[in-house]
């Protein structure tokens, strides 16, 4: 697993984001909803990025 910590103003963005319920310097949590529509985009076969 990855050890990146976010900055100040990196939180301050995630926080804006309506896919993000909780962030943290360490870690983000995505809203339940933004979680299925991801892996049902990844099953369709389309790439995150």
């Amino acid at each position: 697993m990855n050890k990146r910590t976010c900055s100040q103003e990196q939180v301050k963005a995630l926080k804006q984001n309506p896919n993000v319920l909780e962030v943290k310097s360490n870690g983000v949590t995505y809203t339940p909803e933004f979680k299925v529509k991801a892996v049902e985009a990844s099953l369709r076969g389309k790439n995150p990025l």
